[in-house]
């Protein structure tokens, strides 16, 4: 497995690894709730799997981890789009739709990534440049 490099920050990027192994391959999901919930990893990876059992479905499935939100009282929320029908970046959500003091989960293509209070990135690489698709918000 590989180890994740640590990134340099930048004003919407934060570097942000909470694996206990150090790992970053295939556990975005993991760590983008774990953030959310204010659980450590390990809690999350297991209440994961364990709705993963309940459901049949895999732990990154966006089945389980939206089913894993919406009975943790979270609503989907639709993917965010400007009134020409262009989507907005996950750094255009940060300076433009984020709220300060809110935490979000944003669903991109093949990823999901955190936005914390301070409306930036905290994951392992700098998303910033992909578009939002559905998310979930909570205030802090």
């Amino acid at each position: 497995m590989a180890k994740c490099k640590k990134l340099k920050d930048s004003q919407t990027f934060h570097w942000f690894n909470p694996n206990p192994k150090g790992n970053a391959a295939g556990d975005c999901v993991v760590r983008a709730i774990s953030a959310f919930l204010h659980w450590d990893w390990e809690k999350t990876y297991r209440e994961l799997a364990e709705h993963g059992i309940k459901t049949g479905y895999i732990i990154n499935d966006r089945e389980n981890f939206t089913l894993f939100l919406f009975e943790k009282g979270f609503l989907k929320q639709r993917m965010p789009k400007r009134e020409d029908g262009t989507k907005y970046t996950v750094t255009e959500f940060c300076k433009e739709l984020a709220k300060p003091g809110h935490i979000y989960v944003c669903s991109l293509a093949n990823h999901l990534t955190f936005i914390g209070p301070d409306c930036s990135i905290w994951d392992t690489w700098d998303c910033g440049e992909k578009s939002v698709g559905n998310f979930w918000e909570s205030e802090m």
